[in-house]
């Protein structure tokens, strides 16, 4: 789950540094000095089929093939005093778009569709 900072007032993503979303500086204040994380919780409409290897290599049946596409139901700021935030449509929007690479980069098998 991704964590964030706030930083002389300003939210950062602890893992790459990068200063989160304009929208979400308004949560800097709820941070404080402690840090907090994002639960971005989100489903997938894909689908992979394996390759077959029916009549032997020489005759491969097809290669493997899939599609992916998540879609984000909610995402929460989950502070370690307890508090919990939903954002709404347009701050998930903004973390959903920052977020981009570890919402499509998930193992589902392991995620369960949540990061």
């Amino acid at each position: 789950m991704p964590c964030c900072a706030a930083v002389d007032g300003v939210l950062i993503d602890e893992r790459s540094d990068r200063t989160l979303p304009e929208p979400i500086q308004k949560y800097a204040v709820d941070v404080g000095e402690d840090s907090a994380q994002f639960v971005i919780e989100f489903t997938s409409t894909g689908y992979h089929q394996d390759a077959s290897m029916y009549g032997g290599p020489e005759h491969l049946g097809w290669p493997a093939e899939g599609s992916d596409d998540r879609k984000v139901q909610k995402i929460v700021l989950g502070m370690w005093n307890g508090t919990a935030i939903t954002m709404t449509d347009e701050e998930a929007s903004c973390l959903e778009s920052f977020y981009r690479d570890d919402i499509y980069g998930a193992d589902l098998d392991e995620m369960e569709g949540e990061i």
